[in-house]
Formats: structure tokens, sequence, C-alpha cells
């Protein structure tokens, strides 16, 4: 549940993979077409994943139990009463 907004390795892999094939680009050799196939899946699994993220933000986000501190500010004064 909390790893929902976890995507901090799809940018270590764009960052890598991006910084070798600028760098080491020759379409003669065959892990250079293999590299560019590997950028394109990580660019569409980032955006997929990016959209789950927004989808499931807004579709099933995720509620934390409210503290103390907030339920006494909804309620003010009456929340020692009630609290147990």
């Amino acid at each position: 549940m909390y790893f929902r907004y976890v995507f901090g390795h799809y940018i270590a892999y764009l960052f890598a993979l991006v910084g070798n094939f600028t760098r080491n680009f020759d379409p003669s050799v065959s892990y250079t077409i293999f590299e560019t196939v590997l950028l394109v899946l990580v660019v569409i699994m980032a955006l997929a994943k990016l959209i789950i993220m927004i989808v499931r933000g807004i579709l099933d986000p995720i509620v934390y139990p409210p503290s103390d501190e907030d339920k006494q500010q909804l309620l003010g004064e009456k929340f020692h009463v009630y609290k147990i």
C-alpha cells in the first residue's frame, strides 16, 4: 500500500540509459539497438506507472486514521469528554 508512490527507480533507469545512449550511440553495434529498446520500455513503464499513480490517487486514496490532535481541532473542548 505504501509503495504505491515509489517512482525513484524509473528515474535512475532513465538517467543511466540516456547517459549511455548519448555517449555510446552507434547504430551498427547490436547492443545499441537493445539499449534503445530498453530505453523505450522504461519510458513506457514510467508513463504507465505515473498514470496508474494518478488514477489510484483519485479513485482509492490512502486514508490515514486521524490523530488525537486532528480530533481535538474538530471537536474542541468536547474532545476530552469523548476520549476513551
